[in-house]
């Protein structure tokens, strides 16, 4: 995720920003986190609301796997 976000030039407070404004509950401390490295436990809540925010502000179809890497 932190790709992405820079690369949207999307920061990690817009994101929060617009994540409480649509209902979606996360700390700034976890949006931040995620801005830095993928956490080790993450709600499926969070995860969809993520992808929806961002999809949203980017106009582009970001998908799960734009914020996960799996090796």
């Amino acid at each position: 995720m932190p790709e992405l976000l820079e690369r949207e030039s999307i920061t990690a407070y817009r994101l929060h920003k617009e994540l409480n404004e649509r209902g979606i509950k996360a700390t700034p401390n976890t949006i931040y986190r995620w801005a830095k490295e993928l956490p080790s436990y993450v709600t499926l809540d969070l995860l969809v609301g993520i992808v929806e925010t961002l999809r949203a502000l980017t106009g582009r179809p970001i998908t799960i796997s734009d914020l996960i890497e799996v090796e």
